[in-house]
């Protein structure tokens, strides 16, 4: 292996250790929303997504993250899960039910309309985050492409 290879794979493992040190916080609702959210940041910057946004409110509607990865504007609903393991997938993924994808999709029009990119790919995707009951990370899982 390379030196750089190396120091590269020093520094994601670095990164995922301070990663599993910033989730173990407990809290409020919002406090493992915001958990489960910056899990998937870090995940989707590790597989080649740019973040554009976090966050976004425009006419009444909000979209965890932006994205843009391979020429493709990505709107990610991010969806954490407390205690169960990837078993849970097909529940969790129900959480996100037509009125909020339409949501979604009303705001990632706003959005591109208002960047001038109105005719540029995009989709609506989701990301599950599994922790343990005790806050340990377990797992990430992507779907894209899920507007209907």
């Amino acid at each position: 292996m390379h030196k750089r290879q190396e120091k590269f794979r020093k520094i994601v493992f670095l990164d995922h250790i301070l990663l599993q040190k910033m989730l173990k916080t407990k809290g409020s609702k919002k406090d493992k929303g915001d958990k489960g959210e910056n899990a998937a940041v870090f995940y989707l910057s590790e597989m080649g997504f740019d973040i554009v946004d976090r966050n976004l409110k425009i006419q009444g509607g909000e979209i965890d993250i932006v994205a843009f990865r391979n020429n493709r504007f990505h709107f990610i609903e991010v969806k954490s899960c407390f205690g169960r393991t990837a078993e849970g997938e097909m529940e969790m993924s129900e959480r996100i039910g037509i009125k909020k994808i339409k949501k979604i999709e009303k705001t990632a029009l706003n959005f591109l309309e208002r960047v001038g990119r109105e005719d540029h790919p995009w989709s609506i995707d989701l990301v599950m985050v599994f922790f343990s009951y005790s806050g340990d990370l377990l797992e990430i899982k992507i779907m894209e492409d899920i507007f209907l």
